[in-house]
């Protein structure tokens, strides 16, 4: 959320407008977007499918777990992958569609 917030915050120096419209809060750890944070803690089924959530003591870390292109038909060939998945960093990706 940190990464997000400083997009928001930079663009907003810039442009006098944030990329997400989200609103923020003064938290312990720094300007939290509340809305974000609480879709977060209780995760939609189609989000909760599409994403992997590893929490650990400082951080918490989330990577796509299917191919961000939800409208690609599956690869047929071994080693194939779509052209979202081709352009997407494999470490935030575990699978092509």
């Amino acid at each position: 959320m940190k990464l997000l917030y400083l997009l928001d915050f930079e663009h907003f120096r810039q442009t006098g407008y944030s990329v997400t419209g989200m609103e923020y809060h003064a938290w312990k750890m720094g300007p939290v977007p509340t809305d974000l944070f609480e879709e977060w803690e209780a995760l939609e089924p189609d989000l909760a499918a599409a994403i992997d959530i590893k929490p650990s003591a400082s951080s918490t870390t989330c990577a796509s777990v299917r191919c961000p292109n939800a409208n690609s038909a599956p690869s047929t060939s071994p080693g194939a992958s779509c052209a979202s998945c081709r352009s997407w960093p494999r470490a935030f990706m575990t699978t092509c569609c």
